[in-house]
């Protein structure tokens, strides 16, 4: 071989290595070769954790190897062209799930929270029922004859108003003559409250008085009547009250373990928020007045505490800033998540959602769903139990095309427990449960 050739293959073994070098370093920073559209593209990824974890996973069609890790059970599918996909989720005893997923050069697309619906709903309770109240862990239902009923034993009154855990309890009223019932289940007691509270001089009967248990104690409760917010102790028999007013009317109240709030009606019109501190035993009024008269009331997760007017109006408070914003118009009802980062508004055409740590913000019209008329989170605030008249619907608030939002229940009455990840509700006269995977 001749000087000058082998100059020739030395320079054409250095341009190949080049090449070979510089198409491995592209390889191994996401480059590719797009046939499809003849270019150069870098590569993008699917990361999914699903729920069950152990289900089964397909991108168009074409089963995919899980590598879940020791700390993470989703599943990373890696070196995929930018393009849409077909990602379906599918186990045995549960509804398929499929999702168009957007795969874009250098990103990895997320789907954190792949809920998979049960397809066959467990019957909970034997005997026909007329309804039920999920109370923690338990459940008390009303016979076909009006009788509540718990574990096979008979409760006082025909409707339950009020519970809290730790112990259990349960505060049931007698809508045929008014009187409430302090109920402790763990202990199998039942006493007559509005009895023991007129020994007090306390009237606690409905319509006129409501009553909410004290999750701080076992024998109190707050009653609250148009004039007065009074703490009540059935074992001391003594009645505290916390405000009363002649020129005021008292509206909704709600309790947590650090706060008491209620709502007040001025004679001016509108309604102003009250706090009571229970730690540091103080009381103040959170400002602005709001137009209106109070609908609903309640505590959500970081002890925010939402206020829905009977003009539509929906605001969130937090008693530690001492502030009430505005957060949508026309609205139904509402719900805050348990984490507390997310609220929910239904109102008659759509459905607004609202990241409360951040900026995000979603939009959903409720076509078909316009007789929804309750709103719940699920445990993982990023789906919601759509309850109507007719049935309840479960909604994927990061589904863009809305794939996975689906009927899951026939039924007019539901409720969703989150400690254990069941959802009740009555077909027909039959007490049903879907166990969502945990």
């Amino acid at each position: 071989m001749t000087h000058a050739w082998r100059r020739r293959l030395f320079y054409s073994l250095c341009a190949l290595f080049l090449l070979a070098g510089s198409i491995a370093v592209g390889y191994a920073l996401g480059w590719r070769l797009d046939i499809r559209h003849f270019s150069i593209t870098k590569v993008g990824a699917i990361y999914i954790r699903s729920f069950p974890y152990d289900a089964d996973l397909a991108l168009d069609g074409q089963p995919v190897k899980k590598n879940p890790g020791f700390f993470d059970r989703g599943t990373f599918i890696s070196n995929l062209l930018p393009q849409n996909y077909q990602l379906a989720v599918t186990r045995e005893h549960y509804e398929p799930w499929q999702r168009t997923i957007t795969v874009r050069p250098a990103e990895v697309s997320e789907i954190k929270y792949a809920v998979l619906v049960p397809n066959e709903a467990t019957s909970s309770v034997k005997e026909p029922v007329r309804d039920f109240w999920a109370v923690g862990d338990e459940i008390i239902w009303k016979n076909q004859k009006g009788g509540l009923v718990w574990r096979e034993a008979k409760l006082s009154g025909t409707r339950v108003t009020d519970f809290v855990e730790g112990p259990l309890r349960a505060l049931t009223l007698d809508e045929r003559t008014g009187a409430y019932f302090l109920n402790d289940l763990e202990a199998s007691t039942s006493q007559n409250l509005s009895a023991a509270a007129r020994t007090a001089g306390l009237t606690l009967s409905s319509p006129g008085t409501a009553a909410m248990l004290d999750p701080l104690s076992r024998s109190r409760v707050i009653a609250a009547t148009p004039r007065a917010i009074t703490l009540f102790d059935m074992e001391t028999g003594v009645a505290l009250p916390l405000s009363s007013s002649t020129s005021s009317v008292f509206g909704k109240v709600a309790v947590s373990t650090d706060w008491i709030a209620w709502t007040m009606a001025e004679k001016a019109g509108g309604i102003r928020l009250v706090l009571y501190d229970r730690s540091a035993e103080t009381m103040r009024d959170i400002p602005p007045t709001l137009p209106g008269k109070t609908m609903k009331i309640a505590w959500g997760g970081r002890g925010l505490l939402g206020i829905l007017q009977d003009n539509g109006e929906f605001f969130i408070a937090t008693p530690q800033a001492q502030t009430i914003s505005h957060i949508a118009s026309d609205v139904k009802d509402f719900s805050i998540s348990g984490d507390g980062q997310m609220a929910a508004a239904l109102e008659r055409r759509a459905i607004e959602v609202f990241s409360l740590a951040g900026k995000d913000y979603w939009r959903f019209n409720l076509g078909e769903r316009s007789s929804a008329q309750r709103i719940t989170w699920y445990r993982d605030a990023r789906h919601l139990f759509i309850e109507g008249t007719d049935g309840v619907d479960f909604l994927d608030i990061e589904d863009d095309l809305q794939e996975n939002t689906k009927r899951i229940a026939d039924a007019h009455r539901s409720w969703y427990n989150a400690k254990e990840n069941h959802l009740y509700f009555i077909r027909g006269d039959l007490l049903k449960k879907l166990d969502f995977p945990l």
